[in-house]
């Protein structure tokens, strides 16, 4: 998941190819709200094809939630995740363990 190794910071130290939980989380709840598309958030965070699997495995995941309030759990439990991966939090340094935490919400 090569834009989770954005997000998180695995794959790259380079500044230019970052995306901060934050601006992730604040996307995804103007994608959730209906006021950005799927291309809003492709072009945005500047995803490249092999990110867009990531992207839409991401929006699958939360709109796999059964209502309101589990979709706006899961928005808040995704941040949490990608916050403490980004800061290396145990249990959280790993791709691995950052998706089966998200699949899990």
């Amino acid at each position: 998941m090569a834009l989770l190794d954005r997000v998180t910071g695995y794959a790259t130290d380079d500044i230019n190819t970052k995306i901060c939980p934050h601006q992730l989380y604040g996307l995804m709840r103007e994608f959730a709200r209906g006021a950005v598309d799927r291309q809003y958030l492709i072009d945005t965070m500047n995803i490249s094809l092999s990110d867009e699997v990531d992207i839409d495995w991401l929006i699958a995941q939360y709109q796999a939630q059964p209502d309101a309030t589990a979709k706006e759990l899961w928005l808040q439990g995704m941040w949490g995740i990608m916050l403490l991966s980004e800061i290396g939090s145990p249990g959280y340094t790993d791709q691995a363990s950052v998706v089966a935490k998200i699949t899990s919400l």
